[in-house]
């Protein structure tokens, strides 16, 4: 498992997170963001580094990364 922690951009609401590596866009300029309201789903996909669904997974700008794991 590999993570990544990210700020995104202002233009999207800016914020911190920890995301899986595979959440990235190639690129490394954006990332998926899955759609779950609960903290558990969340941390399950996080943990098992779930594949975005890119018709219901969001995407957005990073504008830089702190660390990988």
């Amino acid at each position: 498992m590999e993570f990544l922690g990210v700020e995104f951009s202002a233009s999207c609401g800016g914020g911190l997170a920890i995301i899986n590596r595979n959440w990235l866009t190639p690129r490394k300029k954006n990332a998926f963001w899955p759609p779950y309201k609960t903290q558990s789903v969340y941390e399950k996909a996080l943990k098992t580094g779930e594949t975005p669904n890119e018709a219901n997974w969001k995407i957005y700008p990073v504008s830089r990364c702190f660390f990988e794991t």
